[in-house]
């Protein structure tokens, strides 16, 4: 059994492994997001530039497909205004490829 002092400590330390946990994974959570918003909106413009519409638009798809998994796993530990910049980045792109192709 347990006395008081050993599960204050032990409560203690759980709480700094969490908090350091926390920060890791926000970390993760910026890199993950930066590196799938760049490779999907570079995917869409490629795809966009293709003279072969196979090709095109299954990079535009997987460009689409790059930005959301970006958010599928740690979507809740990045800032605000990173979530922001991506998705008006992602959207961005969609809406020139979308404006070019018309």
């Amino acid at each position: 059994m347990a006395t008081p002092e050993e599960r204050r400590a032990y409560a203690e330390e759980q709480q700094k492994k969490q908090v350091a946990y926390d920060a890791a994974a926000r970390e993760f959570a910026r890199v993950l997001i930066a590196i799938s918003t760049v490779m999907g909106v570079a995917a869409i413009l490629i795809g966009a530039s293709l003279t072969s519409h196979t090709l095109g638009a299954g990079l535009m798809l997987g460009g689409t497909f790059s930005l959301g998994i970006g958010y599928l796993g740690d979507g809740q530990h990045p800032d605000d205004w990173i979530r922001f910049a991506s998705l008006l980045a992602g959207f961005g792109a969609l809406v020139f490829v979308g404006y070019r192709k018309l």
